[in-house]
């Protein structure tokens, strides 16, 4: 029952038909009676597709219900893709496609279809949508997350049903995982990659443990053994196996789970010993974002909003969520701790054999024990193994922050001003000193719009915001290919960068540009080759109107006419990209990943007060009281003078020299005192104290109204049971229509900042709001809020399918939706900065992203 170890060597051989259907035969299918099909035996009518296709076979096939195809093409696309996944998915079987042209990249496509929304008693039903996804292999140069992902092909099912459903899995963790864990942002990265393995508890000796949960997992997941008893002795026995103790809690009477508190043990002496954590236990394979119909007993629980009142409600701030299969991690030690866990898929690492129990298992075994919640004095506090990696994580995140600050600031923002006064001066013959204060204006302005674009992108692609991971499709135009190229040609020794970008980038061509305003336009636009839905916020407008005289227009129009150099871009960009590793002093890239919104805008909240100047002479850099101004060199005093080259002397430097660009403020000063933005937990404390009251005022008068509604889905959901073609999706749709205008009450709450800018105070309002509504309604299993959620995410799918965009309706969760509507109903906002205002916007929409 253990998935095939599969490494490196196994995909070098990806070179033939013979050696693919070898490979299947190894992961345990039926490759017996390999047969050649043809286009027209496979439905598929598109002649563009069939003058393509070079050779299709059925390479294996599981009692004809999941069925294995190997498709040789001319040339792999997005387009012809989606074409085949099209036709197939008028066949019966489910189907894992294996495509490729050159078989140097392969792509593995599992199709899954879409059914189509449906009301009750239509007739004509929509055509069930395919939607393709997509595993592309390097078999030159596989990484770990492809390899996890293709020894989870193992045949290892039950049936061909429930092989498919483990097909689904792989392909999850091929969308959204890291080598070893899922982490949705709890922690960070770097620190998880990096910091852990350093820690003490990484050298235990993990291998006893493994092996009696592999055991566990033998003796109650295999074939012979999968029924809900099994699975319930494997959660329970896990918990053994971790060190814990149980104790079960009578939930709220509208809810049909109990939740447990667990305790570090045994479970005789818990009395005396305090609770490390909670937690809500469901079955096997149970959804944990969304309500799910296959579960009789609590069909309308979304154990994503339940953990919320659970850890809200109670004085431990770590839960344990899990189906069994997806162990996850919360805490209230988060900013948003609805949206934000760690998470392990359990029976994969388990199933994966002895190789796996260094490293995969030790990222589940370390963070899920008692022992990790276990509170130890450190100085004049008491932290446990999970706030020691979450400490480690802020202050993480906090260096990265300010080191991106200071080198934004002092190099990258001047560096790309530069950029641009030197493609003005190009086109208009004329030197940089000359340039007027409107057109320096009109520089600044641009320049800050780039570089929140390209903050915009590393941070969106870091956390797969944008379909980075789709190497045929968006990768192949993104800027974490753009970077890695730049990357790849600068090279890893900090002190050769300059010299290696100056031997392979140009000062004149702007070919590095023209992508990235390609790419630009793509996320303005969106684009159906790519996968990527029009975005069309005013960060990223990529075609003003040629009689709009507004501010993004002309900055947009600015963009276009005036390309920086591939020399001028390359530095820049690397710059953003990598910092130096402490450990290995080369150049690594920064994990985007560990910062929150609040810090990416703070990032740029310094800029918004500042201006470009060109110096027009050689310019020093004078400590004045608590800040430093720019003064000509020529206007020091003998003393200063002296100063100048003094090595230690921290009151004179020196500044810029003639023709350089640089920042200054109206007041001279090149930087300014002080910070910029108010400290985070000023923020979470003011918030908390004013939203937080107001929420609860509200609700408690919406009660009756909440029971009412709920009494009218009993009522539509018993006359469902005996009418033909009516189900309790119907009746919810109905009871949700009758009682609309209580969705309209509960989000009757208008917050404003009236100088808001990046949006520190609305971004944390966003999760107050959520985070106090999802307590109030987890009252009340079925509710209106449930209808208006399901009808978004009806309507985004309706816009997705218009666009021609593929999209996996699983992302779209309640838990984003609801953040999503709160955000769109709730909050508002002023500045008198036009771009503090977009960046606002921009970073609502990237902390509310569905």
């Amino acid at each position: 029952m253990l998935d095939q170890k599969i490494a490196k060597n196994h995909v070098l051989a990806f070179d033939s038909r013979d050696r693919i259907a070898n490979f299947f035969d190894l992961l345990g299918y039926n490759v017996q009676e390999r047969t050649i099909q043809t286009s027209d035996s496979l439905g598929i009518n598109d002649s563009n597709l069939k003058n393509a296709i070079k050779h299709i076979e059925e390479i294996a096939n599981q009692e004809g219900m999941l069925r294995v195809l190997l498709v040789e093409i001319k040339s792999v696309t997005v387009a012809h893709t989606q074409t085949l996944m099209n036709s197939l998915c008028r066949l019966a079987s489910d189907f894992l496609v294996v495509l490729t042209d050159d078989y140097e990249r392969i792509d593995f496509v599992l199709l899954q279809r879409i059914q189509p929304d449906r009301k009750a008693g239509e007739q004509n039903r929509a055509s069930v949508k395919a939607r393709p996804r997509v595993l592309t292999v390097d078999r030159q140069n596989p990484d770990k997350v492809t390899l996890r992902v293709l020894r989870r092909l193992t045949y290892t099912g039950v049936d061909p049903l429930d092989q498919y459903e483990k097909l689904c899995s792989a392909f999850d963790t091929a969308e959204w995982s890291e080598p070893y864990f899922d982490n949705r942002a709890l922690f960070s990265d770097y620190c998880l990659n990096e910091r852990v393995p350093e820690m003490p508890e990484w050298s235990e000796d993990v291998k006893n443990t493994f092996y009696a949960l592999q055991n566990v997992y033998n003796s109650c997941l295999t074939k012979d053994n999968d029924s809900k008893a099994d699975h319930e002795k494997f959660i329970s026995s896990v918990f053994e196996k971790l060190g814990f103790s149980t104790e079960e809690k009578t939930s709220d009477e509208a809810l049909s789970y109990p939740y447990y508190v667990l305790y570090k043990g045994d479970p005789q002496s818990k009395t005396t010993q305090q609770p490390v954590c909670l937690c809500l236990k469901y079955p096997f394979e149970r959804a944990l974002d969304a309500k799910d119909y296959r579960d009789k007993n609590a069909p309308e629980e979304n154990p994503a909003f339940r953990v919320v009142s659970l850890l809200r409600s109670a004085d431990i701030p770590f839960a344990i969520v899990t189906n069994g299969r997806l162990w996850r991690l919360y805490t209230t030690k988060t900013h948003s701790m609805a949206t934000r866990f760690y998470q392990v898929d359990l029976p994969e690492i388990l199933g994966g054999g002895e190789a796996d129990a260094a490293t995969a298992f030790r990222y589940f075994y370390l963070f899920f024990r008692a022992k990790a919640f276990e509170s130890k004095r450190k100085e004049d506090e008491k932290v446990c193994f999970l706030d020691r990696v979450l400490q480690q994580s802020r202050e993480y995140a906090k260096k990265l922050e300010g080191q991106l600050k200071d080198r934004v600031f002092e190099r990258i923002f001047p560096h790309f001003a530069r950029g641009f006064i030197n493609s003005i001066c190009a086109q208009n013959g004329r030197c940089a000193t000359e340039l007027t204060d409107g057109e320096l204006e009109e520089v600044y302005q641009a320049t800050l719009s780039f570089l929140y674009r390209l903050l915009f992108l590393l941070y969106a692609e870091s956390r797969n915001m944008l379909p980075v991971r789709e190497r045929r499709g968006y990768h192949t135009i993104s800027l974490a290919r753009l970077k890695s190229e730049i990357a790849g040609n600068a090279g890893k020794l900090k002190d050769r960068v300059n010299e290696n970008l100056e031997t392979t980038y140009s000062h004149q061509k702007t070919a590095l540009y023209d992508r990235l305003m390609e790419l630009f336009k793509v996320v303005d636009k969106g684009a159906r080759q790519y996968n990527v839905p029009t975005y069309n916020g005013g960060l990223f407008v990529s075609e003003p109107a040629k009689k709009d005289a507004g501010a993004e227009s002309r900055t947009a129009a600015f963009l276009s006419e005036n390309p920086i150099s591939d020399l001028h871009l390359a530095f820049g960009l690397d710059h953003m990209a990598r910092d130096l590793d402490e450990k290995t002093l080369e150049l690594v890239f920064i994990d985007y990943k560990s910062l929150g919104v609040r810090q990416l805008g703070s990032i740029y909240e310094g800029l918004l007060e500042f201006k470009v100047r060109v110096a027009d002479k050689d310019l020093c850099v004078v400590k004045e009281k608590n800040t430093y101004r720019y003064k000509p060199k020529e206007e020091l005093s003998e003393a200063q003078f002296q100063k100048l080259d003094n090595a230690r002397a921290t009151t004179v430097s020196y500044g810029p020299r003639k023709g350089e660009v640089y920042l200054e403020n109206d007041k001279g000063e090149r930087k300014a005192s002080g910070s910029y933005y108010t400290p985070e937990y000023i923020v979470d404390y003011i918030v908390e104290h004013t939203v937080g009251p107001v929420i609860d005022d509200k609700v408690q008068g919406l009660r009756p109204k909440l029971r009412e509604a709920q009494k009218t889905f009993r009522t539509l959901q018993q006359s469902a049971e005996v009418k033909q073609n009516s189900t309790d999706a119907d009746a919810a749709r109905e009871a949700f229509e009758k009682h609309s205008e209580v969705v309209d009450e509960i989000f009757d709450i208008k917050v404003l900042d009236p100088a808001m800018g990046s949006g520190h105070f609305l971004v944390e309002a966003v999760d107050i709001i959520t985070h106090r509504l999802i307590e109030f309604l987890n009252a009340f299993p079925w509710n209106p809020v449930g209808g208006l959620l399901e009808e978004t995410r009806r309507t985004i799918l309706r816009e997705m399918d218009e666009q021609d965009i593929s999209i996996n309706p699983e992302h779209l969760n309640d838990v984003n939706l609801m953040k999503r509507h709160v955000m769109k109903r709730c909050i508002y906002g002023v500045d008198l900065n036009p771009m503090a205002v977009e960046l606002a916007k921009v970073s609502l929409w990237l902390d509310c992203f569905t």
